[in-house]
């Protein structure tokens, strides 16, 4: 989690011109010649791995969804949204997965799972709503100061309520308001 992290910032602060596609193969590249020697090290006995059809098939699914489906949408979502919206990725990824577990294989979902996956998605809405209201509220420092600049004081510039503010989705990237400060 903590490279993911990394890995997610030093993406968002140096990209490039190349394609999701290559992005996500040289990745998976990377990882797999990272693994080579820690299965060469690990496993003595190669014999004895001999998957069944149900575990092939969980890998044949794995690969496309997780590697051709998922890593390019959330290099997209990294390449075009905030950080603090494209880092919930890897909270929302469990709660997916024990639904989609009950959806196509049948398992069983405890009460600790959905109080756990409840307690995920709350942190993930309120670290949304939180954002958003960042959002809103620089967005709205610098309306007031482009018309305090434009010879308006500022006493006279009047601050929506709350419930006014614009919709997420109408709002500008966070990044479009650089030289803007919140104190």
């Amino acid at each position: 989690t903590f490279s993911w992290s990394l890995g997610s910032i030093y993406a968002r602060k140096h990209s490039t011109n190349t394609s999701l596609l290559m992005s996500v193969g040289l990745q998976n590249l990377a990882a797999g010649l990272a693994l080579v020697p820690v299965c060469l090290l690990t496993i003595h006995d190669w014999s004895a791995i001999q998957p069944s059809p149900k575990s092939a098939m969980a890998l044949v699914y794995l690969v496309l969804m997780g590697t051709m489906t998922a890593t390019p949408c959330y290099l997209y979502v990294l390449q075009t949204m905030p950080v603090s919206v494209s880092s919930t990725f890897a909270y929302v990824t469990p709660v997916l997965t024990l639904i989609f577990g009950r959806m196509f294989l049948g398992e069983p979902i405890s009460q600790t799972m959905i109080v756990g996956a409840s307690i995920i998605l709350a942190g993930v809405i309120l670290v949304q709503y939180i954002n958003y209201r960042l959002v809103a509220q620089r967005q709205i420092l610098a309306a007031r100061a482009e018309v305090t600049l434009e010879g308006l004081p500022a006493s006279q510039v009047a601050l929506p309520a709350p419930e006014v503010l614009p919709a997420p989705e109408e709002l500008p990237a966070p990044e479009l308001q650089k030289g803007v400060s919140v104190r």
